[in-house]
């Protein structure tokens, strides 16, 4: 039996949905994998911060987070007075990191990343902005400390591109994706992403759908949506016909 203590950084609707669904697989989990989990962090910019190594209720801050409630509440240590804080007192494996994207630095995530990364933590992401400003200094950091650093649900939708060529095609060879690549590079509404509200921990990336594509208004509502629940910032506009936008990796 494995036991993995998490911590999440960003606790909106993604973070929350992300919850619900370890909770809701938490069985099959230890029964399949071996594997079992603790939530040691939670922080997020309405709510408050804890932290608490011991462990915190799961129904508890999901029920804080509705009624919007402080999270301090969830334990009676003391709480940390910043994410960097919160990472060093939960003692955590695993760091999920959700927090409002920066498409121009990609801080402070970048730098919760690189932390989490240092202090031995596996870092998982969902926030294109450190990927696209950190992506050679974060695989460099795993791969010094012996750990993962996993964005996919960042990427196309949280297709698994990446995990489909470490796992099930060791020995391809990919020169394109020519559909997808003629898809994104239109921008011009050809592209229909509908996706079931209900399924946000599956949806991730669609917070920061590019404008001119045509997606269902109450996903867009659902998921377009920081970790606070305020709109996600905008991306630039579409590229233009025949100009393909920068990879996200």
């Amino acid at each position: 039996m494995t036991h993995f203590n998490l911590a999440l950084l960003g606790f909106g609707n993604v973070g929350q949905a992300l919850l619900q669904l370890l909770q809701r697989k938490a069985g099959q989990l230890e029964a399949d994998y071996g594997l079992t989990f603790t939530i040691t962090g939670i922080a997020t910019a309405r709510h408050g911060l804890a932290a608490d190594p011991a462990g915190l209720n799961i129904e508890h801050a999901l029920h804080l987070a509705a009624s919007g409630g402080r999270l301090e509440a969830l334990t009676t240590l003391s709480a940390p007075t910043d994410a960097f804080e919160l990472l060093h007192l939960s003692q955590a494996d695993v760091l999920f990191e959700n927090t409002p994207v920066n498409y121009h630095t990609g801080q402070p995530a970048l730098s919760y990343l690189r932390r989490a990364l240092e202090l031995g933590m596996h870092a998982i992401t969902a926030n294109k902005g450190p990927v696209v400003h950190g992506y050679q200094e974060l695989t460099a950091l795993a791969k010094e400390h012996g750990r993962k650093f996993y964005f996919e649900s960042a990427v196309m939708d949280g297709a698994p591109i990446f995990s489909l060529f470490r796992a099930a095609l060791p020995a391809a060879e990919l020169h394109a994706f020519e559909a997808v690549e003629e898809a994104l590079r239109r921008g011009n509404g050809d592209l229909l992403v509908d996706v079931e509200v209900d399924r946000i921990f599956f949806a991730i990336p669609l917070l920061y759908a590019q404008e001119g594509w045509r997606v269902r208004g109450d996903v867009v509502r659902a998921l377009s949506a920081d970790d606070d629940g305020a709109p996600a910032p905008a991306l630039e506009p579409p590229p233009s016909p025949g100009e393909a936008p920068p990879a996200p990796w």
